[in-house]
C-alpha cells in the first residue's frame, strides 16, 4: 500500500493559508478616483442632454496626502466650444491635475463622443483603472516638471 506524504499537503495547506492572510491596502488615491469615476457616471447620466447645450458635469477630490505631488484633482464631462463642428451631439471627458500650489494643471483627454459614448465609457469596469493610471501618469509627469 502507498505512503500518503502528509508533509506535502501540509506545506502546501500553509503556503495557500498564507497566501490568502496577505493583506492589500488600497491607496487613498486610488479609492478616491475610482469614486470620483462612479460619481460621474451617477451625475451623466442625470445631467447632460443628448443634444444641445449643459453645464459641465465636475468631481472634484482635493488632495490632503502632501506625498502625492498633486493638489485638486478634477474628472469632468463637458460640451465643446460652439466653434467646434457638431458641438450640440458631442461630449467629453477629462482629468485635470492641478500642481500642489494649484498655480499650473495638466489635463488629459479620456473621450470624446455622444452622450451614449459617454456613458457606456463610464459603465466600464476598466476605466476606474485607466484613470487611476493616467492620474499617476500625470502626477509624475507635473512632479519631473518642477
Amino acid at each position: 500500500m502507498p505512503k500518503i506524504n502528509n508533509i506535502n499537503k501540509i506545506e502546501k495547506f500553509l503556503k495557500k493559508d498564507v497566501i490568502m492572510k496577505e493583506t492589500f491596502e488600497p491607496n487613498p488615491l486610488d479609492i478616491s478616483l475610482e469614486k470620483m469615476v462612479m460619481s460621474l457616471r451617477k451625475r451623466c447620466e442625470r445631467e447632460i442632454s443628448e443634444y444641445g447645450d449643459f453645464a459641465p458635469v465636475v468631481e472634484r477630490y482635493i488632495n490632503k496626502d502632501s506625498s502625492i505631488y498633486a493638489g485638486n484633482i478634477y474628472l469632468k464631462c463637458y460640451q465643446p466650444p460652439k466653434i467646434i463642428e457638431n458641438y450640440q451631439k458631442k461630449r467629453y471627458l477629462e482629468l485635470v491635475i492641478e500642481t500642489p500650489s494649484g498655480v499650473s494643471n495638466s489635463s488629459v483627454a479620456l473621450k470624446g463622443g455622444s452622450k451614449k459614448d459617454i456613458l457606456e465609457t463610464l459603465k466600464n469596469e476598466d476605466f476606474a483603472f485607466e484613470v487611476i493610471n493616467k492620474a499617476k501618469e500625470v502626477i509624475s509627469d507635473l512632479k519631473d516638471m518642477a
